[in-house]
């Protein structure tokens, strides 16, 4: 059941317990010699194991400013063997590391000593990587004022040790996405981050004041209440530890999408929006689809680039997207190697009409602030499929045009210093079953909008807002568009 212990300063009369708890300590330790002669030079970072050997012994850890722990030490010769499997018990992997601790703490605390602290270790779960997997935070102490934070995370199916966090009384604390560590000793106080870095921990100092009246622990509180709105830390709340006896939360174990193989099978274009076959793998395992993740797609009709979004699902999370090719038909092919062009001539405000222009290239002018007043578009050359090209554009004190113009002929006006603020085209003909026509305007305070095609309109009305330069461009049927096609054309 899970319980919250409160960390609390020394007084006198404990500090008296403390000299007193040192002596006893000392002959404990004595005789823990005879028994045991490792155990007697045993530090705090060490493991005992069961037959009083010690499990590498590490030395104390670096200051606050650098990681507590610079390599993974003796602790890892708690790593338990199992394959890490999302949706399997992180109780599985954790357990065998509390039962260490408490043999480890038992190891200096008599029941003489029982009296005056505590001697279960503590602990709690926290995902301090946001990666899915709780880290275990051992709370451990072996006499009255020497805390320490264990921090253990599960990697490649092994529990590994990543290095401890050194304080006085002290206890966790969290908001949605940092832990802390908070306490206070003799008139003490102090907040800290604790963080990882690759296989390390180490702290950031939030808070850190002495007083001469080491009263109660509500100047801990006071000074975290006062850093937390400094800092604008939302949330930080005092974080629930339990009894080592026992896992309190039996967590499941998260696999990061991320992690997976994920591959996305090509197509063929069919005219219609398809869903190639996504198999995902996480350690050798083939996930089910609906069950472990879920896939949706984008641009999954046109010839070219496609996207899958795989989510995780139920002990799989994270989001993960991969491209994959939709190629096109022989027939489709056949049609990009011939030689179908359009194009097409404006008249600029100041500078007449310009030369033609063709397969995309840019008519108009740009960063000049001039308007586009007439355009003439054509089929470049003879087209094998028989049609052509209509189109019509909306001008300033006219609107739309009543009628399209095709072949060449100008749409707009000339000599009458009104500008063109849209335009729509469309292919007729066989061409129109062939080929999909696409255009995009350079328009005043908008710059380049994205592609129309086949009639849509582009530009704006309701603005009266000049369009100063335009693109065309033939794309065979079936071809995803030269580029963007959000935000082709506003009104208002």
């Amino acid at each position: 059941m899970s319980t919250k212990r409160q960390c609390w300063p020394c007084n006198a009369k404990s500090a008296s317990l403390c000299l007193i708890a040192s002596t006893v300590i000392l002959a404990l330790a004595c005789c823990l010699a005879a028994v045991f002669p490792q155990a007697a030079f045993a530090g705090q970072n060490d493991l005992v194991a069961a037959d009083g050997s010690i499990l590498n012994a590490q030395s104390e850890p670096q200051s606050e400013q650098g990681p507590e722990s610079t390599q993974v030490d003796g602790e890892t010769s708690l790593q338990t063997q199992a394959t890490l499997v999302p949706g399997s018990s992180v109780a599985s992997y954790y357990q065998p590391v509390l039962n260490r601790a408490r043999y480890r703490s038992g190891e200096f605390n008599t029941s003489a000593s029982r009296s005056w602290r505590y001697w279960d270790p503590h602990y709690c779960l926290f995902d301090m990587t946001s990666d899915g997997i709780p880290e275990l935070i051992v709370d451990d102490w072996l006499y009255e004022a020497a805390h320490s934070a264990y921090i253990y995370t599960i990697s490649n199916g092994n529990v590994v040790y990543l290095g401890k966090v050194s304080a006085t009384h002290s206890g966790p604390a969290a908001n949605s996405t940092n832990l802390y560590l908070y306490g206070a000793h003799m008139g003490h106080f102090f907040i800290k981050q604790v963080r990882i870095s690759g296989n390390s921990v180490y702290t950031v100092s939030c808070y850190d004041r002495s007083s001469s009246d080491p009263s109660s622990e509500a100047a801990v509180l006071n000074g975290q209440s006062s850093y937390m709105k400094k800092n604008k830390i939302k949330g930080l709340r005092e974080y629930p530890v339990t009894s080592s006896s026992a896992l309190y939360s039996d967590g499941i174990v998260v696999g990061k999408m991320s992690k997976a193989s994920i591959s996305v099978a090509n197509v063929t274009y069919n005219g219609k929006a398809q869903k190639p076959r996504v198999v995902v793998k996480y350690g050798g395992k083939t996930l089910r689809a609906g069950t472990d993740y879920t896939v949706s797609y984008y641009n999954n009709t046109l010839v070219g680039k496609g996207t899958a979004t795989v989510v995780g699902k139920g002990s799989y999370s994270g989001t993960v997207r991969k491209s994959f090719t939709i190629y096109p038909t022989a027939k489709q092919k056949a049609e990009n190697r011939k030689a179908h062009s359009i194009t097409y001539q404006t008249h600029v405000q100041r500078q007449g009409w310009q030369s033609y222009k063709k397969d995309g290239a840019v008519a108009g002018t740009s960063g000049k602030s001039l308007r586009l007043e007439g355009i003439k578009i054509k089929p470049n050359g003879k087209w094998a499929y028989s049609g052509g090209v209509q189109y019509r554009t909306h001008v300033q004190n006219i609107g739309w045009e009543k009628t399209w113009k095709s072949n060449g002929n100008m749409s707009g006006t000339q000599g009458r210093s009104l500008r063109l603020e849209a335009i729509q085209l469309k292919l007729t003909g066989n061409m129109a079953k062939h080929y999909d026509v696409y255009y995009r305007v350079h328009a005043q305070h908008f710059g380049w909008m994205g592609w129309a095609k086949n009639g849509a309109r582009a530009g704006t009305a309701g603005y009266s807002y000049r369009l100063e330069a335009i693109q065309i461009k033939l794309v065979p049927k079936g071809y995803a568009a030269p580029g963007s096609t959000a935000n082709a054309f506003r009104q208002r």
